[in-house]
């Protein structure tokens, strides 16, 4: 029994007791660890988070990701289709996305691409010109160099309006008044009036 006792002393001994690391901790000694185990523990840290930041990402991308969409109904086509069944039923129609209520307020666009236009894009336009200045027409321009004090005489629909520039009347307005005419703007267009002669 008593060789059990002194290899018990001789291995407590050979420990460092835990009273030893404290102290040393308290002076702020480094503590005694080999390399390989400092290694071992940072790896252990790194390894957890990168498992811990692959799960929570995984987890925003299972519950931000849309459900399955339902496969689409195939359609039948032709004789076959119409003559047994009457009338096919097509699924619904997804709601239209809202437009932004910048949209709303933007003009028609006004730029033009480069390029050769087809005939029948000129003759369209050309048809279309007329019938968006219909019901109005620019009678005088009284230019100026003061911005206040340019004026147009604008017929709307029979009636003759005195307007400067930015009034509005009847849901037209005088934007802008040059020696050679007028433009205004009606809903989203923008349009360049001449004086009639």
């Amino acid at each position: 029994m008593s060789s059990i006792l002194e290899a018990l002393r001789e291995l407590e001994g050979s420990k460092p007791s835990s009273r030893r690391s404290r102290a040393a901790w308290a002076a702020g000694a480094p503590e005694e660890r080999p390399p390989l185990r400092r290694a071992a523990e940072v790896f252990g840290v790194v390894a957890f988070g990168l498992a811990l930041g692959a799960a929570g990402f995984m987890l925003v991308v299972w519950l931000g990701s849309p459900a399955d969409p339902e496969p689409a109904a195939p359609l039948a086509s032709g004789p076959a289709a119409s003559g047994a069944g009457g009338s096919q039923s097509l699924p619904p129609a997804a709601a239209a996305p809202s437009v932004p209520g910048w949209l709303a307020r933007m003009g028609a666009p006004r730029g033009q691409v480069d390029g050769e236009e087809s005939p029948a894009a000129a003759t369209s336009a050309g048809g279309s010109a007329a019938p968006r200045a219909a019901g109005m027409s620019l009678v005088r321009v009284h230019y100026r160099e003061s911005r206040s004090e340019r004026t147009a005489t604008l017929r709307i629909d029979g009636s003759a309006d005195v307007l400067h520039e930015g009034e509005t009347v009847q849901g037209i307005e005088l934007q802008l008044v040059t020696a050679e005419g007028a433009y205004v703007r009606r809903g989203g267009e923008v349009l360049m009036l001449s004086p009639s002669r």
